[in-house]
């Protein structure tokens, strides 16, 4: 983490370090208000989404940009429900092409 997280960590007593990671782990940023970064006042910082801060650069997003801000993803299924899935599929194609 970098200082000014500290910083904004230190007005938001509420909120710990953790917290923090996990918000932009899931795609938040600190934004510096005045565009200065090395203020890191707390009256400078605010939390946003990552998008949202994009934005407000001016920057679009680019490939590279959408796999690191991108949402995440709806857990897979468990690797035995997709053998069993695929097991079944193979076992309908081989017993139609027997029926025929």
């Amino acid at each position: 983490m970098k200082s000014y997280h500290f910083s904004w960590l230190g007005v938001h007593p509420h909120r710990s370090e953790e917290w923090l990671k996990e918000k932009m782990a899931e795609g938040f940023d600190i934004h510096h208000l005045d565009g200065d970064h090395a203020n890191d006042d707390p009256k400078n910082l605010v939390l946003i989404e990552c998008l949202d801060h994009l934005r407000l650069h001016g920057r679009e997003l680019n490939r590279l940009d959408r796999r690191k801000h991108k949402k995440p993803k709806a857990p897979e299924k468990p690797k035995d429900e997709k053998r069993r899935a695929t097991a079944l599929a193979v076992w309908e194609r081989r017993r139609a092409a027997s029926i025929q």
